[in-house]
């Protein structure tokens, strides 16, 4: 580091040495001490496209994914023939929410590098994001062709399949992602979620539980499961599932909703009735198809 800092001190005007330096930097991980010196470095040699890369590469582990976008866009501008820096610049895209520029990326990543088995996942998801999980399971299953070992992908591609509707599919990829990573809360909870859309609640009831031992704060497997022993008629459990997910969430407005629907039909009228104003407190514009309904039920419970 000594050495470069006499290089700058000796010749300020030598970009090469705030690019040394920066490098060195970022290697001992001074993220900050790094991006001062490459826009040192920018700043004399506007036409450095490693340091547009490595800058454009240090905001991304800031998550200031628009300055990254900048410098990959001006990396790009002058090397536009590196797949990777436009992969680089669709996972930024992607994170600030910008899909359709991050599909335009992946693809251009993949034009360039048709072997690029993380350009497809990449854009798989993208795809899905934008809900065309039609055109995200052809993604997914080019990657694996790619890649055998990209269990990333047999995720992604279960869960497609999940979103899609397919859930015998969706049960085949998730489980081959649970029997490589038995940590994978979400894997379980969607495959147990598929076989609750199957009316196979034991199965479903197993998989929330696995979720639920792996994230003990995780109100989706709770909410999942009661609605797994409300379909059983195990009122207790189900009472008691609904009450741990409004426990971590208290605006679970479905939550509220279905165990009113519970209190009520065994008699729990004045219980029942509080569920419901909450429903009402908390129902997203998403969740309001039952608004009218319930306001007749707080209407005839409140007499």
């Amino acid at each position: 580091m000594s050495d470069y800092d006499n290089a700058i001190a000796y010749d300020s005007s030598n970009a090469l040495s705030y690019h040394y330096r920066a490098s060195l930097h970022q290697r001992k991980g001074n993220t900050e001490q790094a991006i001062r010196d490459y826009s040192r470095n920018l700043a004399l040699d506007p036409n450095d496209t490693d340091a547009y890369y490595r800058r454009a590469k240090l905001y991304s582990t800031q998550r200031n994914y628009t300055a990254a976008i900048a410098d990959f866009t001006s990396a790009l501008n002058l090397k536009p023939t590196t797949a990777d820096w436009y992969n680089e610049r669709a996972n930024a895209n992607y994170n600030v929410g910008n899909y359709d520029a991050s599909i335009v990326d992946f693809s251009k990543a993949i034009e360039l590098l048709p072997t690029f088995s993380n350009a497809f996942i990449g854009r798989g998801l993208a795809y899905s994001k934008k809900g065309k999980n039609e055109l995200a399971i052809p993604d997914y299953e080019k990657a694996l062709q790619l890649d055998t070992t990209a269990f990333v992908a047999v995720l992604n591609l279960g869960n497609a399949y999940f979103l899609k509707g397919d859930y015998d599919q969706a049960i085949v990829l998730l489980t081959k992602v649970v029997a490589n990573d038995t940590t994978n809360k979400n894997a379980y909870y969607n495959r147990g979620t598929s076989y609750y859309r199957k009316n196979i609640y034991d199965k479903a009831i197993l998989d929330f539980t696995k979720s639920i031992s792996i994230d003990s704060t995780f109100a989706g497997a709770y909410y999942n499961r009661g609605l797994c022993y409300m379909k059983l008629n195990s009122f207790e459990d189900a009472i008691d599932n609904f009450n741990k997910t409004i426990k971590i969430n208290p605006m679970h407005a479905y939550a509220y909703l279905n165990k009113g629907n519970l209190l009520e039909k065994k008699g729990f009228g004045v219980m029942a009735l509080d569920c419901y104003k909450n429903y009402l407190k908390y129902a997203t514009p998403e969740q309001s198809q039952y608004i009218e309904q319930i306001q007749k039920k707080i209407k005839d419970l409140s007499r």
